[in-house]
């Protein structure tokens, strides 16, 4: 599926089983989400958005395989509203090449989360609302790594990267990493 530009109510794409890849300068106004089993992929193309309010901008979810999500700049308003959600059995990747930005409680700037391995890469992460993490990686049996240029969270207990391992190990590389409220780490590995 190819999709260049959309927008409405909802989602602005709800798929099923399948990889995704937008034409390159798409703007998305609303949620895009990309679920179901196997390797599933999701493509934002070059100098894309995905704006969104009161909803997560990207979610990407294989509940028996790989999910990768590949965005460049993601807004997104409101309570719990993600920038990009990553969930695999197996591999869980997102990487963002642009500007990831929430503004919400809760509101993480990128999460990835696997009983395998989780990776995120990441140019800029911006969150401004009370527990929102900017780079939050969660994995069982494989590596998880989180390699950032810049994290800035202004929330109370808003980590700039928090990366957790279960059984495996954890890698850590960023640039800056700002955080302004109470409670918030820079790093938690």
């Amino acid at each position: 599926v190819v999709c260049s530009e959309t927008t409405g109510q909802g989602y602005a794409l709800n798929a099923r089983n399948t990889s995704v890849a937008f034409a390159d300068g798409a703007t998305v106004s609303g949620p895009v989400r990309l679920t179901g089993g196997g390797r599933l992929e999701l493509d934002l193309g070059e100098d894309s958005r995905v704006i969104a309010a009161n909803a997560p901008g990207v979610l990407v979810y294989s509940a028996d395989g790989q999910a990768i999500a590949r965005v460049d700049d993601v807004v997104t308003t409101g309570t719990a509203a993600y920038g990009v959600q990553v969930f695999g059995a197996q591999d869980a990747r997102a990487e963002a090449t642009g500007t990831v930005r929430t503004g919400g409680a809760l509101a993480h700037a990128v999460l990835a989360r696997s009983a395998g391995s989780a990776a995120i890469d990441a140019n800029e992460l911006i969150t401004t609302g009370d527990q929102a993490v900017g780079a939050l990686a969660s994995g069982g049996a494989g590596l998880v790594s989180v390699e950032a240029n810049r994290v800035s969270t202004q929330g109370n207990f808003a980590d700039g990267i928090f990366a957790l391992n279960t059984g495996g190990d954890v890698r850590v590389s960023s640039g800056t990493v700002a955080t302004r409220g109470v409670d918030s780490d820079g790093v938690q590995a």
